[in-house]
């Protein structure tokens, strides 16, 4: 069944109902105000009918993108080395993140690191990271994020400056200030002093090899 629609009230001096049998017997103005009338319910309805429509394919669209991503990271993981993981301390799964265009919505069970930035990390992901750094202060949990995000390898050599030119970056100081209520200086050290500790772990794997 259709929705209802709610009887209109007077147009001019006019009233515009639907009990009128039918609009000849009450003049051309009135069947012709009669007329737009009903164009308008039309209209109205397959207004209604087109938003479902959308509902529908949008969700058809994120349940498929869903599944490419999870058959995308099972393959990913085939071929591309394990995530790293430190020997001692907290150690991170890697994370799964999707770059987002403005008006694209997150995939299912993630959602933005910080509204309006294009970084989607799984949100139980990152509960965890949240749920593992408590009590160990922000710049902890910057270099948390890190190491879920990034290999030692794609750090090497690079500064807090230049991840910050990234949408990746971006996000993650985002985070710090609006999240953690870190100063952007406080960021830019706990960035810093991450890739400088994964440059000597590399030095130290290279000199061994």
């Amino acid at each position: 069944m259709g929705r209802q629609h709610p009887h209109h009230g007077s147009i001019g001096s006019v009233d515009v109902d639907q009990s009128y049998d039918t609009p000849e017997v009450i003049g051309p103005m009135t069947a012709l105000l009669y007329n737009n009338y009903q164009s308008c319910l039309y209209k109205d309805e397959t207004i209604y009918t087109l938003k479902k429509d959308v509902t529908f394919w949008r969700n058809q669209y994120h349940q498929e993108k869903a599944t490419l991503s999870t058959h995308a990271s099972t393959h990913t993981e085939q071929v591309v080395a394990d995530h790293y993981l430190p020997t001692r301390g907290i150690q991170i799964d890697r994370c799964d993140y999707t770059i987002l265009r403005d008006d694209e919505m997150e995939p299912p069970g993630t959602e933005r690191l910080v509204p309006q930035y294009s970084l989607a990390v799984p949100t139980n992901w990152l509960s965890l990271i949240l749920a593992k750094c408590k009590d160990k202060g922000p710049k902890f949990v910057i270099k948390k994020l890190l190491d879920g995000i990034y290999e030692p390898c794609q750090l090497r050599s690079e500064t807090a400056s230049m991840l910050f030119k990234t949408e990746i970056g971006s996000a993650i100081r985002a985070f710090g200030i609006t999240k953690l209520k870190m100063k952007p200086t406080c960021i830019t050290e706990a960035i810093n002093s991450k890739v400088s500790t994964v440059n000597r772990m590399l030095r130290r794997q290279d000199s061994s090899t």
